[in-house]
Parts: structure tokens; C-alpha cells; sequence
């Protein structure tokens, strides 16, 4: 493994470990790992790869490290929306329930 290599691998892996609790949630820190295990057996032995590289039909064991690290953002950034998407529901819902609630207040008194 080269040095800078093995630089970068060090300084992910403390961010990573760094911003568990606070920007990474806790419940995703099991996938943070993984990603951070497949890095580091990428970065010392490519080759222990290549079984996994073999049966999914991927001849360069470079692109089965871009097509994880690919679908892994993107597996991210689903899970980001959907959970974006859920605070929208309930701020709706709480917004709606106080209109409701203003409505009703407004025409007892008139």
C-alpha cells in the first residue's frame, strides 16, 4: 500500500469515527464501517477481492471499488431523501393541525 494511500485510509477513517453521534447518525454507523472495511481491504490486498469480483462477472477489481463506493452514495442519498421526506410530512401535519385548530377557534367565536 503506498503512503499516500495509506494516509488518506487513516484520515477517512478517523472523520468517519470522528462524526459518529454527530452528522452520522448512530443507526447508519454498521454501514459506515462496512464501507470503511472495503476500503481497507482494498487498499492493502486488492486480491482478496477478487472471488467477489469473479461472481459478479466484474474482470477489474478497480471497478468493483467504484461500482461499491457508487452504489453505496447512492444508497445514501435515498435514505437521505426518505428521511427529508418524513420531517416534510410531519412539519405538514403540524402546520395543518394548527390551521385547524385556528379555523375552529375563529368560527366559534363569530
Amino acid at each position: 500500500m503506498s503512503l499516500i494511500f495509506s494516509f488518506f485510509v487513516i484520515c477517512f477513517a478517523f472523520a468517519i469515527i470522528s462524526e459518529f453521534g454527530r452528522r452520522l447518525a448512530a443507526k447508519s454507523s454498521l454501514e459506515w464501517w462496512m464501507i470503511l472495511l472495503f476500503l481497507l481491504i482494498a487498499g492493502i490486498d486488492p486480491k482478496l477481492l477478487r472471488p467477489l469480483a469473479d461472481f459478479l462477472g466484474i474482470q477489474v477489481i478497480s471497478n468493483l471499488v467504484l461500482s461499491g463506493f457508487t452504489l453505496f452514495f447512492l444508497y445514501q442519498n435515498i435514505n437521505h431523501a426518505t428521511q427529508i421526506l418524513e420531517q416534510n410530512r410531519k412539519f405538514r401535519n403540524f402546520v395543518s393541525s394548527l390551521a385547524k385548530n385556528q379555523f375552529v377557534i375563529t368560527n366559534e367565536a363569530c
